[in-house]
């Protein structure tokens, strides 16, 4: 079906929802978001999200809809509040990104296998995207885009928001990979690197370096490999799909101690 026509559906849904005012959760929910200074427009591509996020969890196990189940995957959602100040990221500064890891850090055209593991890591997120949510490689590449951009943020201690350039359920598959990659976000993550180089703005450089030089070795992968097979038809024959299993975290032992070198 495509990605632009299923959230096109489930935001359609979102819609007729609040003008009948049922369920009430969906109401409740749309005017906490917009209290709390969401935009309408927001509203309606989050909640669709999760929506879409949920309809496919109960056909997959074959469960009736239930506005209980309804209201705790919404009350699940980890939003940010919109920050008026925060500036705007577009495709220049996506194009600019891709060119600053480059010059500060390098690329892995030659040396991939040095974090073969790592760059799996990342597209097993983009590959159960492609299955679930019927990503494209535009898709694909600016979720990465909205992940590099999250992480100099942290580096350089800003705020970008991506309201002009991806809808939210795109933004939300983007915290999906930032969640198994930044340990700002991920408690036990953040537990796990601390052992070995402590989590703190002064080491983020260094911590991040690995992860961005990945991300930016996808995109890569992604532009050359369309012009051929097309990126997913060639990540399904090395990467799997299990929905059982919690995804995978960016950094391992290995990554560490080559940081702590």
């Amino acid at each position: 079906m495509g990605r632009t026509e299923q959230r096109r559906q489930y935001q359609s849904i979102i819609r007729y929802q609040l003008n009948t005012k049922e369920p009430k959760t969906t109401i409740e929910y749309y005017e906490k978001l917009y209290k709390d200074g969401y935009h309408e427009e927001r509203i309606v591509q989050l909640m669709a999200y999760v929506l879409e996020t949920y309809t496919k969890a109960i056909i997959g196990s074959n469960q009736p809809f239930s506005e209980f189940e309804w209201k705790s995957y919404l009350n699940d959602v980890h939003y940010t509040l919109p920050n008026e100040e925060a500036e705007s990221f577009d495709e220049r500064d996506a194009r600019n990104n891709s060119k600053r890891i480059k010059k500060d850090y390098g690329d892995l055209r030659k040396n991939e296998r040095q974090y073969l593991d790592e760059l799996i890591a990342i597209e097993e997120s983009l590959y159960m995207a492609y299955l679930l949510f019927d990503i494209n490689e535009n898709d694909a590449k600016k979720i990465l885009h909205v992940v590099i951009q999250t992480i100099f943020d942290e580096i350089d201690q800003e705020v970008h928001n991506f309201e002009d350039y991806v809808e939210e359920d795109l933004h939300f598959l983007a915290k999906n990979i930032l969640y198994c990659s930044d340990p700002y976000l991920n408690p036990a993550l953040k537990e796990f690197i601390d052992r070995i180089i402590e989590v703190k703005p002064e080491n983020n450089e260094c911590l991040f370096k690995p992860l961005l030089l990945c991300l930016n070795r996808i995109l890569e992968k992604i532009s050359q490999s369309s012009k051929s097979r097309g990126y997913f038809n060639i990540v399904k024959t090395y990467v799997g799909a299990d929905f059982s299993k919690e995804p995978k975290w960016f950094y391992n032992e290995r990554t560490l101690a080559g940081i702590n070198e």
